[in-house]
């Protein structure tokens, strides 16, 4: 796939999570960095999915959450070089593109309390 066509592809979320353990922590700010993973895809037509994790820091002052590494997919994009990097900085885009974020804090939300 191109990366045109990529970025009009409409993905719905697939599902979020935490890879920490709430009953660890006392309360959300005593938790330091919390980690998870989000996917998101499609399935009527071509299934297709991207997944990424991510990292929330409530500690920070901005509270910010933002991808981990880099995300994954079943999709290839022509013309970019997966070897060095292109691929990932694509799909980061895409990523970016979508509006994620409040549903990772809603399911940290809805873990930690």
């Amino acid at each position: 796939m191109d990366k045109d066509t990529l970025f009009q592809i409409q993905l719905r979320h697939m599902y979020t999570g935490v890879y920490n353990d709430p009953s660890e922590y006392v309360n959300l700010s005593d938790s330091g960095c919390i980690y998870g993973f989000s996917e998101w895809g499609r399935s009527d037509y071509a299934v297709i999915s991207v997944g990424w994790d991510w990292v929330y820091q409530p500690d920070s002052r901005d509270k910010r959450v933002e991808i981990y590494g880099f995300p994954f997919s079943n999709v290839l994009i022509a013309g970019a070089d997966r070897f060095q990097g292109e691929e990932f900085e694509v799909l980061k885009a895409f990523v970016d593109g979508l509006d994620w974020r409040p549903r990772v804090l809603s399911t940290i939300k809805d873990a930690f309390n």
